[in-house]
């Protein structure tokens, strides 16, 4: 059963990604060094404090803890964004991806479904 769903979620993460093709994020960007993106992080969580139901900072924060590979302080911002806006289909992705990476992989599969769903 294991395999079969993580055959379902290759097949998902395949197809999602062909979708980013040509687009934007696709471009080089630059990498940050472990110093500049905790200074980012500081920095997000300053505004959030602001502004506490602001998806962009929500979402740009859990990618930041992404990249930083803090996977369980990558979930609390993106579930955030995804309890504000429910059809945030990025954050969906994203906190399906980050419950993966932490074999969560039943929370990943309603996350990724939902991802699905809002934009087939």
């Amino acid at each position: 059963m294991i395999n079969k769903i993580k055959i379902w979620f290759k097949g998902i993460i395949e197809k999602l990604l062909s979708w980013g093709k040509g687009s934007p994020a696709e471009e080089d960007v630059p990498v940050h060094t472990p110093a500049e993106l905790k200074a980012l992080v500081e920095r997000l969580k300053e505004a959030l404090e602001k502004n506490p139901e602001d998806i962009k900072i929500l979402y740009d924060l859990g990618e930041v803890f992404m990249k930083m590979h803090g996977y369980g302080e990558a979930i609390l911002p993106l579930r955030a964004a995804v309890n504000i806006e429910a059809d945030h289909k990025s954050a969906r992705l994203q906190l399906g991806r980050v419950q993966m990476e932490m074999g969560r992989d039943d929370d990943a599969l309603e996350h990724l479904k939902e991802a699905m769903r809002i934009d087939p």
